[in-house]
């Protein structure tokens, strides 16, 4: 089994466990990057915190397994009580034994092997949630980047408004349009500031958001830094195919394997049956005398049992490997899928960023300027600063879009 997953995470926060040191976990401030929002949430976060307590669990079950039988002290007191010459005490016999369990058969290490798989299993599953809180970080820091580019875009658009108005204020003053072009400039330029007051309210909505990942209530944070316009073709399919081994969510099916193989070995072994040794001292009342005594103790286990034991262990294996099979499958299909919307996804934003979005601003400008000049009417203008105003949404949209399928992709790859 891989275990370069797990490796990378313990490069990248320090320690595996290094979230159980939350005491010395610093609130992340000023600019803010997506590499150390990740950290951060790998340190201050509370869910990865108690999935590392499970870790710890797991390798304390598999000490334990690894532990022989304790031995056991036995005391006996027989012929007192009855009648006769037996009504008293004094033909009493008091026993004093030490009696340990002798396993043969291999059975204390191999247990010990299948509670080592469990803490493989641990491991494994910290490290999916890890990927799965990572994932989370990058979502919401991606939507996060995307209205803080949308208050720019819309501190912008408020700015043409209000160009565009006090154009429009002055062919009024000089006579070249009448009063109502004036109203509806004016009109849209207070629906621009109220579009950008409730953006505003929605960032800090995300700002907290993004922040309790870990752990915190109030985000220190300013400004996010990254370029939603840093973008890549997505690579070949043959490619990604050969990294969805770092899945840990396939890779646990290879080791529940691993940990059903062993389950069947312990249960071939407990056809070696196991012995319970004793010996100690009697002490006899009557006589005032004392004698050694010494047990062996052999359980009578029916053959069938040991069978039917084994036969539910193969079983057990065999289901495992079918379930092992379909998770790869789903997991291979969900990758096929996200391959090709990102695809389309790269497609659409190449498009609009290289032919669409600098043709609307182009036609936007020259038709202010044809309206300047009483070339075109109003109504011409207002369609050309809607298309150029939409294509902007729709040009953000799709970088959104693209960036929050391919964290879906790396959380799918294993990265």
């Amino acid at each position: 089994m891989s275990r370069l997953l797990i490796v990378c995470l313990v490069l990248l926060t320090g320690s595996l466990f290094a979230n159980d040191n939350i005491s010395g976990f610093t609130e992340p401030g000023g600019e803010l990057t997506l590499k150390n929002a990740v950290a951060a949430t790998l340190l201050g976060s509370p869910q990865l915190h108690a999935y590392s307590s499970e870790i710890r669990s797991a390798r304390a079950r598999q000490l334990q397994a690894g532990l022989t039988a304790d031995p056991e002290l036995e005391f006996e007191f027989d012929e007192f009580g009855g009648n006769k010459s037996f009504s008293g005490l004094d033909s009493m016999e008091t026993t004093l034994k030490l009696s340990q369990i002798i396993q043969f058969g291999d059975k204390v290490a191999i247990r010990e092997k299948v509670y080592s798989y469990d803490t493989l299993l641990a491991e494994l599953e910290y490290a999916s949630k890890e990927l799965d809180i990572c994932k989370e970080v990058a979502d919401s820091f991606i939507k996060l980047l995307v209205v803080q580019k949308k208050i720019e875009l819309a501190g912008e658009q408020v700015q043409i408004c209000k160009k565009m108005a006090d154009m429009i204020d002055k062919r009024v003053q000089a006579g070249k349009t009448g009063p109502l072009d004036y109203m509806k400039a004016k009109m849209l330029l207070a629906k621009a500031g109220l579009v950008e007051k409730q953006i505003v309210v929605h960032k800090e909505y995300l700002r907290k958001k993004l922040a309790s990942l870990w752990g915190s209530q109030e985000p220190q944070f300013g400004r996010l830094a990254g370029d939603l316009e840093e973008y890549n073709n997505v690579p070949p399919i043959a490619e990604l195919e050969k990294i969805i081994a770092n899945n840990p969510d396939i890779n646990q099916w290879a080791v529940e394997i691993q940990k059903r193989q062993a389950k069947a070995e312990l249960a071939r072994s407990q056809t070696s049956p196991d012995i319970k040794l004793s010996g100690g001292v009697k002490y006899f009342n009557e006589s005032d005398g004392t004698a050694f005594v010494v047990g062996i103790g052999i359980p009578l286990r029916k053959p069938v049992r040991n069978r039917q034991l084994e036969l539910e262990a193969r079983h057990d294996l065999e289901t495992a490997s079918q379930q092992q099979r379909s998770n790869y499958l789903l997991v291979w299909g969900e990758l096929n899928r996200l391959h090709s919307e990102l695809a389309s996804s790269y497609e659409k934003v190449t498009v609009i960023k290289s032919e669409i979005l600098s043709t609307a601003k182009e036609l936007f400008e020259a038709t202010m300027l044809s309206y300047e000049q009483g070339k075109v009417d109003y109504l011409y203008l207002l369609d050309s600063q809607r298309s150029y105003f939409s294509v902007q949404e729709e040009y953000l949209d799709a970088l959104a879009e693209y960036h929050l399928k391919m964290n879906e992709l790396d959380r799918i790859a294993g990265n």
